[in-house]
């Protein structure tokens, strides 16, 4: 892992790519909390939140039964 790509990261200018994670697992180690599969939740989980705050899309339901128009 450069010095370049750990700054873009840590500035949240890049995100934890799965390639990335496995980096870190093989940085840190799994004792020192680098397992990449928690990187990449954590990831997930953050790029989940951006785009509920950015606001859900409009969407028209598949089952006209449960669309609450």
């Amino acid at each position: 892992m450069t010095r370049a790509a750990l700054s873009r990261v840590q500035n949240e200018r890049a995100a934890i790519s799965p390639a990335m994670a496995l980096r870190i697992e093989g940085w840190l180690g799994v004792k020192r909390g680098g397992r990449a599969d928690l990187w990449v939740a954590q990831q997930a989980a953050y790029d989940l939140s951006q785009a509920r705050k950015a606001g859900a899309p409009k969407v028209r339901s598949a089952l006209p039964e449960l669309d609450p128009a």
